[in-house]
């Protein structure tokens, strides 16, 4: 799989290079361990040093690799860095989901519906990267509902993390499955995005933390269990 550059947003050019990198150090080409120097990154991605300096910053802020001179150093991505990420979104979105719930707001549940509605049209298209961004969009939303300020700041330090390896993971379990083709239309019902808009119109506390430990049981299968088999 090459990375869907043109599909993700990058407001710089140093963005648009650490989404390469990003993706290339979750899917395993670079080691921990492994050193990446400015030049290198430069002509590999067909930039100035400047944006290569800030592709580093922003992977290292992300935990990815450690700042050295002219350079950097690859730590890469663990299964307990990957179950930590988890654990955080499942507080995180269990939080602002009751809250969103709670204020009841129809045009939320509006618009998660019709994000719905997108997964369910790029899964018979078998499209994966539209899925998963509309999937990413659908938790986004809810997020950005809750309009906690300090959760969308955690939210965004993590983002680019959870649609790497998502893309990356969910790419992996269609080829493993026996009906590719029908891969993301099962997931799609086995996941049950439904359940959570459900539960928030229900304002039912209880059912918003039942279906979240499903979807994020779903996740650790797509993600954990298939980059670290």
């Amino acid at each position: 799989m090459s990375f869907p550059i043109h599909r993700l947003p990058s407001s710089s050019k140093g963005e648009e290079v650490a989404n390469f990198i990003r993706f290339e150090i979750i899917s395993g080409k670079f080691q921990t361990g492994d050193k990446i120097s400015e030049n290198f990154i430069a002509s590999t991605y067909n930039t100035s040093r400047s944006p290569a300096r800030e592709a580093l910053r922003i992977l290292q802020y992300e935990g990815l690799v450690s700042l050295e001179r002219m350079g950097a150093v690859v730590h890469g991505m663990t299964r307990e860095d990957l179950q930590e990420i988890n654990d955080l979104r499942l507080l995180l979105e269990g939080f602002c989901m009751k809250k969103c719930a709670k204020e009841g707001d129809e045009s939320l549940f509006a618009l998660l519906n019709f994000l719905l509605e997108q997964m369910k049209i790029s899964a018979k298209k078998n499209d994966l990267v539209e899925y998963s961004l509309h999937d990413i969009a659908f938790h986004e939303a809810i997020i950005e509902a809750s309009k906690h300020k300090r959760f969308m700041n955690v939210w965004k330090g993590i983002k680019n993390i959870v649609v790497t390896t998502l893309l990356i993971a969910t790419e992996k379990r269609m080829e493993m499955a026996e009906e590719e083709a029908e891969f993301l239309v099962k997931k799609y019902e086995d996941v049950k995005h439904e359940d959570i808009v459900e539960t928030m119109q229900k304002k039912d506390m209880e059912g918003i933390d039942r279906t979240l430990r499903i979807h994020f049981e779903d996740t650790r299968k797509t993600v954990l269990d298939i980059l670290f088999k």
